[in-house]
């Protein structure tokens, strides 16, 4: 179509541009998508249970690990569960020592006095036995890299 005094483009600049609007909506939604293709999550990572061999219940604390470097990570330590559930990121690769300590003013579970109307008190699991919380631990793991999973740990008293 024609307007008096506006030069015709004519119809081959219309199909080329039409020609390219899919081209440049191809490039702008692969963009996007790449844009929000981040990290999602660690590279590796253990996980697994923390328990009393004895009587399986869950132990309730802090986990680390000290690699072959002497470093303990992460930092801070990873926190244990009230199921004795825990997971480590980015651990350092190779045979590493465990780390296994109470949180601070952690001892035998001592009963508080129920409110009436309060809800009941999350459950804790058992604090871990002392020999498992500094360097000289003597438990060891195994890092190959990658999502470990079950890596369970079942502590003697």
């Amino acid at each position: 179509m024609d307007l008096p005094g506006i030069p015709s483009l004519g119809c081959s600049l219309w199909v080329r541009t039409l020609r390219r609007g899919p081209v440049l909506l191809g490039l702008l939604a692969a963009l996007l998508v790449m844009a929000g293709c981040g990290p999602s999550g660690p590279k590796n990572s253990i996980s697994g249970k923390v328990t009393l061999k004895s009587s399986g219940q869950p132990v309730s604390g802090m986990i680390s690990l000290i690699g072959s470097d002497g470093q303990e990570k992460p930092v801070p330590p990873a926190p244990i569960g009230p199921d004795g559930s825990y997971t480590i990121a980015e651990p350092t690769v190779g045979t590493n020592k465990v780390v296994i300590k109470g949180f601070p003013g952690m001892g035998a579970p001592v009963a508080a006095p129920k409110l009436p109307g309060a809800p009941d008190a999350p459950a804790m699991g058992a604090p871990p036995p002392a020999k498992y919380g500094s360097a000289n631990t003597p438990l060891t793991v195994e890092v190959k890299g990658g999502r470990q999973t079950g890596v369970d740990f079942p502590l003697d008293p």
